[in-house]
């Protein structure tokens, strides 16, 4: 006895379209659209099945198969471009310039004293928290690394110092106009 199948539904294709529409969303967001690249084949999959099977509409599995292969291509962008900045920081910290992959961690403004509230955090996120007995701190922002230059703030404030890596752990920053300062990791 053959299984009855509804004339002008096709599941498989509905699947595939369905998986592809959420693998190209994926593939959209940074760090999470790596999840495209399981998504993506399974809704090229099943979107080839679908359209393999006789006497049913297509436009579904169509719609899956081409949505799956350009989420898994912008997947597989990302992941060229992050590592293309990952080769890149690792080379410029090689060189002894400041590097985002560098700075992460708990940095003290004396040596050895890494007191709770006392350092400065930055987090793999990008976002840090600066120590709490610093006047003019802020309490959650985010940072960035780029040709020397460290950029700090959130919306109310903006800090721009120039960084210099002094050894393996210690750094040089120096806000425009101001004097230098020195970093230690905790």
């Amino acid at each position: 006895m053959e299984a009855a199948v509804e004339r002008g539904s096709n599941g498989l294709g509905t699947g595939a379209m369905v998986t592809g529409i959420v693998a190209l969303v994926l593939a959209l967001i940074p760090g999470i659209g790596i999840v495209s690249l399981i998504a993506g084949p399974v809704a090229v999959v099943l979107g080839l099945v679908a359209m393999n099977r006789k006497g049913l509409p297509t436009g579904s599995a169509k719609a899956g198969l081409v949505t799956g292969i350009i989420a898994v291509a912008i997947a597989v962008a990302w992941l060229v471009y992050l590592g293309g900045r990952v080769a890149a920081d690792r080379a410029a910290g090689a060189s002894g310039e400041v590097t985002t992959e560098w700075l992460i961690g708990e940095w003290s403004a004396e040596r050895g004293n890494c007191a709770a509230g006392q350092v400065t955090t930055f987090k793999a996120d990008a976002s840090y928290t600066a120590p709490s007995n610093n006047p003019d701190r802020l309490a959650l922002g985010i940072w960035s690394v780029e040709n020397g230059i460290l950029e700090m703030g959130n919306i109310f404030q903006q800090y721009r110092f120039r960084v210099e890596r002094v050894s393996g752990d210690e750094l040089s920053r120096q806000i425009e106009g101001g004097p230098a300062t020195r970093l230690y990791r905790c």
